[in-house]
């Protein structure tokens, strides 16, 4: 771990603490969270004259010094910030009166312990340090189940938005944005930005049903030419391209139904060899056979 810094005689330990200006002690922490490590905040008195500055020593030369310590302390972010240059609003914030004072935090930044003895020895100490380390790894853990169920709501989203079912997946990309994980956030804010392009498209596509075949190239090339990244948008270039295949479909398909077998056979053929129908390919394929197939019943 970090120790204050030492004369250049004196061989006690390895440095360790990090020292940063106390206003970056705060932006140092997001540091502790993203290493899911607990942290250790120790305000010293850096002026020897100070009376303050005896207790401090006494951790710093019986205490921060010891093995047992330097190696626990690994799997904590320390920090040092010398109390007489604290800036009175933050020791209002972290609610420091006096050195020696340590903090102890969890990863998030909740602080688990205020700690002002300086008459404990290495054994102690260490006690509580492994006492901290055990709350911490409850809190990263409790963190990353939430984070983990996040991650299946906003999977189960995705899967929703393919099925159109725009309200279910909403709510589950409001719920994950919502919650602690910044990258997931973002990702399920992006997801529900593609709402209103599907159901557009969604739209686009009852209207080829209905045969409002000017109405679905209108709102198909709204979704294929959208600024918003979205999944539908090259789903929709290839609709708009096969508006001619849905139409001569659904001609063929009144033929059908009104009983004209050879005109929608023909129609039906004419689709299949239609170089950007798509899905109407396949469709019409099927009609043929179900053609074929009342042709040989009869």
């Amino acid at each position: 771990m970090f120790l204050l810094p030492q004369p250049k005689a004196q061989t006690t330990g390895v440095q360790s603490f990090a020292e940063p200006k106390p206003f970056d002690a705060i932006s140092e922490m997001a540091r502790a969270r993203r290493e899911f490590k607990p942290v250790m905040i120790f305000f010293y008195c850096g002026d020897k004259k100070n009376a303050m500055a005896a207790g401090c020593s006494a951790l710093n030369n019986k205490v921060f010094a010891d093995e047992s310590i330097v190696k626990k302390s690994a799997g904590f972010l320390c920090i040092a910030i010398d109390f007489l240059k604290l800036h009175n609003s933050l020791k209002i914030q972290f609610k420091v009166k006096t050195a020696p004072t340590i903090f102890f935090t969890d990863a998030f930044g909740d602080v688990l312990m205020t700690f002002t003895n300086s008459t404990i020895n290495a054994v102690g100490f260490k006690g509580l340090m492994d006492s901290i380390d055990k709350r911490n790894k409850a809190a990263v853990n409790d963190f990353k189940a939430k984070m983990e169920a996040l991650k299946k709501d906003f999977d189960a989203a995705d899967a929703l938005l393919n099925e159109f079912k725009f309200d279910d997946a909403k709510k589950l990309l409001d719920k994950v944005a919502g919650g602690d994980n910044a990258e997931l956030a973002a990702w399920a804010k992006s997801k529900a930005a593609e709402i209103p392009m599907g159901q557009l498209f969604q739209k686009g596509l009852k209207e080829l049903e209905e045969r409002q075949f000017d109405l679905a190239k209108s709102d198909l090339e709204a979704v294929a030419q959208s600024q918003i990244e979205n999944r539908w948008s090259s789903r929709a270039w290839g609709l708009i391209r096969a508006v001619p295949a849905a139409k001569l479909y659904y001609e063929a398909l009144a033929d059908k139904d009104a009983g004209k077998g050879a005109d929608a056979m023909d129609k039906f053929s004419k689709v299949m060899e239609m170089e950007d129908a798509g899905e109407y390919a396949g469709l019409a394929a099927k009609k043929i056979e179900e053609i074929k197939a009342a042709w040989g019943k009869k």
